[in-house]
């Protein structure tokens, strides 16, 4: 099943959102928080990019899940493995 997430971030402590080697990047991020609690181990595709500094309200990711580990993409959980300043606040099957 594909699920998508709105985020939001304070991008001043990040080189953008694109992933880049060797930058911390909202990407680089965000994948690490969705690997870590299982729910992806690939790519995700996103609407947009931001340049380094820059904040967003409204960010959409959306990736393939396995559909017994649904649950475990809602913004709660996705909350508690991403740092302060990255935050999903809606997602939709």
């Amino acid at each position: 099943m594909k699920i998508a997430l709105k985020l939001a971030y304070l991008g001043e402590g990040y080189y953008g959102f694109q992933r880049q080697p060797d930058l911390v990047t909202v990407d680089s991020e965000v994948r690490r928080a969705l690997s870590q609690i299982g729910v992806i181990h690939g790519d995700f595709c996103y609407a947009g990019r931001t340049d380094r500094g820059v904040s967003a309200l409204g960010q959409v990711i959306d990736f393939w899940i396995d559909e017994d580990k649904a649950a475990l993409a809602r913004p709660r959980c996705v909350n508690g493995r991403l740092p302060r300043d990255i935050w999903s606040w809606a997602w939709a099957v």
